[in-house]
């Protein structure tokens, strides 16, 4: 025959269970709290700062190859060593300038592969909605008769294209 449980122990494991029960109820609000103000802020329009200088910014794209040696770290053997290079420079200013993507749709989609819906939905800005002030393709300006390549850096950490090369040229400044 069960001994009784006392009346003491009894409200005292009450208490505990209510209190474990609104611990998880808090913890589940808080969880759902932070992926609605991160999904709202992935949702969030960004524009990049306005260039300070005179002149209108251009940008193009390399993909070069060197075919005389092979890439050790492709994911196919004997594959080429590849570059993929974004170039910005002073511009003309024109008014059929049309500011570029920050990220080309093609390369969002094969980064949107890559990625789970968290990191997708949640953990980053959408390169959809970043609006730059480079001009793809733009003429080079003609004001100066020459610019000089001050820093290029080369940046494996914050490249929006990591994902898809092993390095890239973030910016090359002139002046």
């Amino acid at each position: 025959m069960k001994a009784p449980v006392p009346r003491l122990l009894r409200i005292l494991l009450t208490w505990l269970a209510k209190g474990v029960a609104a611990f998880a109820a808090l913890a589940i609000a808080l969880v759902a709290g932070l992926l609605l103000v991160m999904w709202w802020e992935h949702q969030t329009r960004i524009t990049l700062p306005t260039p300070s200088g005179p002149f209108a910014v251009g940008r193009t794209s390399y993909a070069w190859t060197n075919e005389s040696e092979a890439d050790d770290l492709a994911l196919s053997p004997g594959s080429k060593k590849e570059l993929l290079v974004w170039v910005w420079y002073p511009a003309a200013p024109s008014p059929k300038n049309v500011p570029a993507e920050y990220l080309p749709s093609l390369w969002r989609a094969a980064v949107a592969k890559q990625e789970g819906m968290l990191m997708r939905s949640f953990f980053k800005h959408d390169p959809a909605l970043v609006q730059t002030h480079s001009v793809s393709g733009a003429a080079l300006s003609s004001e100066q008769r020459s610019f000089s390549i001050r820093k290029p850096i080369l940046n494996s950490g914050s490249c929006p294209i990591q994902r898809i090369g092993r390095g890239c040229w973030i910016a090359m400044r002139a002046g």
